[in-house]
């Protein structure tokens, strides 16, 4: 895989460097008018290829937001591509000028590379904390569950009581109230006492 990675990323960077080298021969170009722009883009475009490579071995992917990555570095790295190609076919003697250019889409990609892994960093985080959530609420409905059946087998003879306990278990897989900090310590006080006068208070809470 790294092979074949590194044949479809770099051999075809080696021959565009070439192919520019080549173009800008025997053109008249000064050091500084094309070989510091050239050096500038070198660097630029195998950041790009690093940013590339560091997606396609990533080992968790997301698809949507590798995919998204990936255009992005190509796009900017397109664009890079072209401003040497123009700086290579019509000498400019402001290198400077075609420096910035070629690195203006890298610092665009940058930014943009950030602000991909900040937005799927808030995505994953805000996941998690769903996950936890919803694995907190079914460990909670689970615990009444299986009080209020303790509930109904102990005082089995109580009418009124049973049938708020019934209430509460119909509500029970529906209710957000079991979502609640305040169900666990409803329940807490449920386990704590056997009076019946303060089981039915407390069930009557649960809505």
């Amino acid at each position: 895989m790294k092979m074949r990675l590194f044949g479809i990323t770099w051999f075809p960077l080696f021959a565009y460097w070439s192919f520019l080298l080549a173009l800008a021969n025997g053109r008249g170009f000064n050091s500084s008018g094309f070989y510091t722009p050239f050096l500038i883009y070198t660097i630029t475009s195998s950041i790009f290829i690093f940013l590339a490579q560091k997606e396609f071995l990533r080992t968790k992917k997301d698809p949507i937001s590798t995919i998204s990555k990936i255009y992005s570095i190509l796009i900017c790295f397109s664009i890079s591509s072209l401003v040497i190609l123009c700086i290579t076919l019509i000498p400019i003697d402001k290198s400077l000028w075609s420096s910035i250019l070629i690195i203006i889409p890298l610092i665009v990609n940058i930014f943009i590379y950030s602000l991909s892994d900040y937005q799927n960093e808030q995505l994953t985080q805000g996941y998690n904390n769903r996950s936890q959530n919803r694995r907190d609420s079914l460990i909670s409905i689970n615990e009444w569950e299986k009080h209020l059946l303790l509930l109904q087998e102990r005082y089995k003879d109580d009418l009124i009581l049973n049938k708020e306990i019934e209430r509460v278990e119909n509500i029970l897989n529906y209710s957000s109230f079991f979502r609640k900090k305040d169900s666990n310590y409803i329940l807490s006080e449920l386990k704590s006492t056997s009076n019946t006068e303060e089981l039915l208070k407390l069930l009557r809470l649960v809505n």
